[in-house]
């Protein structure tokens, strides 16, 4: 009697193929960086920007060279979501310093901060970090803090788990 039981649990059991990992894997934080800035280049299913390297030959992209673009830049769009979604819970404030840079739309419309001469300073507004005015040195305190805050959204995309500070 336990042999039958057996047969039917495994006939039952069917074995699925292991699920692929189709997220990209950013092995520099350089990588990581220049998609953040295409990051709002595929905004509500249509490419609006052209990023990457330039068509092979000149003229119109062709069909499948966009199809690629696009798979590409949604996958590095999922990676970095995944990524953001850790470092909310790792850094708040840099999450809401490169949230507001890179995927709060502009100023004046445009999809992201990070492409408008003053979208840096939108950005620091809403991280909280209030410039009182706009000058170079603003700026560059602005990008160190940036670069911090990608860095740690770097760790929190090769990071296997998260946990509470």
């Amino acid at each position: 009697m336990l042999e039958s039981v057996h047969e039917v649990l495994v006939s039952k059991v069917q074995l699925s193929p292991a699920a692929r990992n189709d997220d990209a894997r950013f092995k520099h934080v350089e990588d990581l960086q220049s998609a953040l800035e295409e990051y709002a280049a595929f905004h509500d299913g249509t490419i609006v920007r052209t990023y990457g390297p330039p068509s092979p030959a000149a003229g119109p992209r062709a069909g499948d060279e966009m199809a690629a673009s696009q798979e590409r830049i949604m996958r590095q769009n999922k990676a970095i979501d995944r990524a953001m979604r850790r470092l909310a819970i790792m850094a708040p404030l840099s999450y809401r310093l490169v949230h507001g840079f890179y995927r709060r739309p502009g100023p004046s419309g445009t999809p992201a901060a990070c492409q408008e001469a003053r979208g840096w300073e939108m950005a620091a507004r809403y991280a909280g970090l209030m410039p009182t005015r706009s000058d170079r040195l603003c700026r560059a305190t602005f990008d160190v803090f940036l670069e911090e805050a990608i860095g740690l959204l770097f760790v929190a995309h090769r990071a296997k788990h998260v946990f509470r500070p």
